[in-house]
């Protein structure tokens, strides 16, 4: 995992901005050990802690740049299908193996709306636009990837963890009881409430963005509607449900294999890790490292 963090400030003193945006980057040096830098304009400032898992090189770090300077990155994630989103970007020479270049190259040929749709993996994502002078942040379509945003007194802040916003001036947290209710019952907070009023949860599938004139939109580029249909295409036949789905699983676990980094695999003792670790096994060339974890209590 990465760390992301970022800001659109009313505060246009850059030695102010600075100093919180490197506080609350260093606040997050445990998601990203591999790297940690932030970029500053005016009075936007973008953060990352890397963990390096495509392109372990020093051209992966980000914030990074589209090569028209129009978009800056932060981005935690792991996009599986970069490789074919990089073919459709044309008139571009890639400077490194990662997702992240893809995804801001994309951004820059097709626009946030047709790249966030595109996108196959988990993610969290802020996007500088230096033409809008606005900020965007994504969310992935099941909000794998965590994102937390709030406004306070005409800034935007967002990041990966709920701990850099006590490094706001002017932010008090108070406890929101509606969620600490949720928390009681479910265990859990749903989005797009957090255990503090005023903060909020990007929902999943879900995008807003925020510009230097303070206006707040919101927008959707995926839910699950978009998955229901009246067609029964297999019409009620076993055999061709079940390798539909062996197909699907297959063709999602061997996405998710790409890393210049060794990976492995949970097992809980159940079916679901049982069956992705034998698919792993099946594509893999390497032996499959797996893990167990287990509590005294």
């Amino acid at each position: 995992m990465c760390g992301i963090v970022g800001f659109i400030s009313r505060d246009k003193k850059s030695k102010d901005i600075k100093e919180l945006i490197s506080m609350q980057v260093e606040l997050l040096q445990h998601r990203g050990p591999n790297n940690k830098d932030f970029y500053i304009h005016k009075n936007l400032a973008l953060g990352h802690t890397r963990l390096s898992i495509l392109d372990l090189s020093e051209k992966g770090n980000q914030p990074m740049h589209s090569q028209c300077g129009r978009y800056v990155i932060t981005f935690n994630g792991e996009i599986y299908n970069f490789k074919d989103l990089r073919r459709k970007v044309k008139n571009i020479h890639f400077k490194t193996e990662s997702d992240t270049e893809v995804i801001v190259e994309y951004i820059s040929a097709f626009g946030i709306q047709k790249t966030l749709e595109s996108l196959d993996g988990m993610f969290a994502i802020g996007i500088w636009d230096n033409k809008k002078k606005e900020l965007t942040i994504g969310r992935d379509r099941f909000g794998i990837k965590p994102l937390y945003w709030t406004i306070i007194e005409g800034s935007f802040f967002f990041s990966s963890e709920l701990k850099t916003f006590k490094l706001i001036p002017r932010f008090y947290p108070i406890i929101n009881k509606s969620s600490l209710l949720d928390l009681l019952q479910y265990s859990c907070v749903a989005a797009p409430k957090t255990i503090f009023e005023n903060i909020f949860k990007l929902e999943p599938g879900k995008f807003i963005s925020y510009g230097e004139n303070q206006k707040l939109k919101e927008n959707e580029f995926w839910n699950t509607k978009s998955l229901i249909t009246n067609r029964n295409i297999y019409s009620n036949d076993f055999t061709l449900c079940k390798g539909f789905i062996e197909n699907e699983l297959e063709k999602s676990i061997r996405s998710t294999m790409v890393s210049d980094v060794p990976i492995g695999a949970f097992l809980s003792g159940g079916v679901d890790s049982s069956l992705v670790t034998s698919m792993m096994v099946k594509f893999s060339k390497r032996k499959v490292q797996t893990f167990s974890i287990g509590f005294d209590d």
